[in-house]
């Protein structure tokens, strides 16, 4: 008995020191809140205005953050939705408020594995937008970093705050913003990614360099359907409304589909999406936001892949109904049975008068696919 009072001292102080040590990390991280989700929202004027550290993190914030700001509106998707979309453009409309859960490569998959575990902390959820994206529809990659249990969030909210690596962020956050030349890109509390300035030039060599590779020609299948079968029993048990958005594509995207037999596949998987019960709204069709000329300083586009902010609230307003003069009558066009047939010929016949007129694009894409077919894989 007499060693059992030591005992319980060190103990006490092991403790003690643990609940000290813990605390002060628990009062550096909230007090300066590298991630944005300190409950505290600090604000420290220039020293913490610009949340950089979060920048290579959504998978582990954006659920923990979405939940924090019970939404009426997701919207769910890649980077195109990540950058894309501004939740005050929404402002005004039943869609709001808005939260922009895109993350960097996802896919139907895994938005299917996030919702599982994050929708029951969010009834305030009514709607929720999904990206259509042609290769991610058929290439699903399921869930990668995302909370997949209840456990997974408590984790990651834990290690938002609690952790060495927050600690190191709230310094680099002070740091980072004392010394802002502005050359960071970084998220904003509604979600979207602000982008640095980038050269279209420069990124349509990118294009044919690293996007413009040989493939085979996509057919929808069991793993499709069963996608679309489980975002359906989803949004059915939670009786939300969810709609599909087919996002813009210039036409060198659709060009080289074409060029790889796909184009037909992805007409396919349009109807798919509405004979699994979805609304769905087709931002693809040609008109002068879809084929705006290629050259830096694009008004409607970032890069080759990426709208901006502009072309995001063009669709907030179509989602919304909201009358905008300045969109094209083809930007934005909900599809029904009734009107499908029509305007996937449009679409087609948009894509080769566009063909027919920029010859050297063509080229350049069959070259290039000719050139990497070539070459053994390594």
């Amino acid at each position: 008995m007499a060693t059992r009072g030591p005992a319980r001292g060190f103990l006490a102080a092991f403790f003690g020191g643990l609940l000290v040590l813990f605390g002060g990390v628990l009062a550096v991280t909230a007090g300066i809140d590298p991630y944005g989700l300190s409950p505290l929202d600090p604000d420290l004027g220039s020293l913490n205005s610009r949340r950089m550290e979060r920048r290579q993190l959504d998978r582990m914030i954006k659920p923990i953050e979405a939940i924090e700001r019970q939404p009426k509106t997701l919207l769910l998707g890649t980077s195109r939705v990540r950058q894309g979309f501004a939740a005050a453009g929404f402002d005004g409309t039943g869609l709001a408020p808005v939260y922009n859960l895109g993350l960097n490569f996802s896919s139907l998959d895994e938005s299917t594995a996030l919702l599982e575990t994050i929708l029951p902390y969010l009834p305030s959820v009514k709607t929720i937008v999904f990206e259509f994206n042609f290769v991610h529809y058929h290439l699903p990659k399921g869930p990668h970093g995302v909370p997949v249990s209840t456990a997974d969030l408590l984790h990651d909210l834990a290690t938002a705050f609690l952790s060495t690596d927050a600690l190191a962020a709230s310094v680099r956050t002070v740091l980072q913003n004392r010394n802002y030349t502005g050359h960071y890109y970084w998220i904003h509390p509604d979600g979207m990614m602000v982008m640095s300035p980038a050269s279209m030039l420069q990124d349509i060599e990118n294009f044919y360099a690293n996007v413009v590779t040989p493939f085979h020609v996509f057919q929808s299948g069991p793993v499709q359907a069963k996608i679309l079968s489980d975002l359906r029993a989803i949004c059915d048990r939670y009786r939300i409304d969810c709609i599909f958005a087919v996002l813009p594509y210039l036409p060198n995207d659709l060009a080289y589909y074409d060029e790889t037999g796909n184009f037909a596949s992805f007409v396919q998987a349009k109807r798919e999406l509405l004979e699994a019960g979805f609304p769905v709204l087709d931002m693809t069709l040609f008109n002068p936001v879809t084929a705006e000329p290629l050259s830096d300083g694009m008004t409607y586009w970032t890069d080759v892949n990426h709208f901006k902010p502009l072309v995001g609230g063009y669709i907030a307003d179509r989602l919304a109904g909201r009358e905008n003069p300045s969109i094209p009558e083809s930007f934005g066009i909900w599809l029904t049975e009734e009107n499908f047939a029509p305007r996937m010929a449009e679409w087609r016949a948009g894509l080769d008068a566009w063909k027919a007129a920029h010859p050297e694009a063509v080229s350049r894409i069959r070259a290039t696919l000719a050139r990497k077919a070539s070459v053994p894989p390594q």
